[in-house]
């Protein structure tokens, strides 16, 4: 067990083949929108983190409302794109086109509890 910042962290072990599913499909040229589902606290977000990059995007969507939760994607995405979170996003699709035209490098953005985001 590992130790950080008073919480405890629990190694990552197993889910070998699930890892190399993942890898393979992120590793990819192609745009993928990938869905992991399963029934609750079973270590889908968990496996997702075990997987990406540290240039990938992690987005964790809860119940606000979606203005709200595009400024915090927003934010999460100015860890890659500078000045990203300076703009209001009217919508969903502003905030899509805009990151799509800004994009240099392959990136994975992790939707986590994407149905929050469709309600």
């Amino acid at each position: 067990m590992k130790h950080n910042n008073n919480k405890k962290m629990f190694e990552f072990v197993d889910r070998i083949s699930e890892q190399e599913r993942l890898k393979k499909a992120l590793g990819s040229n192609s745009a993928k929108f990938l869905v992991v589902y399963g029934r609750r606290r079973c270590g889908k977000s968990r496996l997702i983190r075990q997987v990406l990059s540290s240039h990938d995007l992690y987005f964790m969507a809860d119940q606000s409302e979606a203005s709200q939760q595009r400024a915090l994607m927003a934010k999460i995405i100015s860890t890659n794109i500078p000045g990203f979170d300076k703009i209001t996003y009217p919508d969903w699709e502003t905030l899509f086109d805009n990151l799509n035209v800004r994009l240099n490098d392959k990136t994975t953005l992790c939707m986590d509890e994407f149905p929050y985001l469709v309600i």
